[in-house]
């Protein structure tokens, strides 16, 4: 039998899913899928377009780290939009920190990146041919 994968998504760790949940709503228009919440921690699904997220509170003692905690992450997230300048002025509004201003690769897209209240390096780009 051979392994079929259907999809990936990424599982986010932080330390507050219902703050990271009402965030990327506001910045990202991401739609809550659900927000299930226990005696002992929360998590929850969204979508950004096409693309699902998990998030969950930190569980340290399974290997859920946030970024925070880490003090750092190894990826970077990339969003796919029509308007670099509009998204990033909406997530900087928010309170997130530009990391690199938005750049122009000729010909090709324009990008930036930012970091969110939660430690997550968003790359957020606009394909554009000049």
């Amino acid at each position: 039998m051979t392994v079929k994968i259907e999809k990936a998504s990424l599982n986010l760790f932080v330390p507050d899913t219902e703050k990271a949940m009402t965030l990327y709503e506001k910045i990202f228009d991401a739609k809550k899928i659900e927000l299930t919440t226990t005696d002992t921690m929360k998590s929850g699904r969204f979508s950004i377009g096409e693309s699902l997220f998990a998030l969950a509170d930190e569980q340290p003692e399974n290997g859920g780290k946030s970024p925070l905690t880490l003090k750092g992450t190894p990826l970077c997230i990339q969003l796919i939009c029509n308007n670099v300048e509009e998204l990033v002025e909406k997530t900087l509004a928010a309170g997130c920190i530009l990391e690199m201003p938005i750049t122009v690769v000729p010909n090709k897209f324009k990008v930036a990146n930012i970091k969110d209240p939660f430690g997550f390096v968003w790359s957020i780009s606009e394909v554009y041919a000049n």
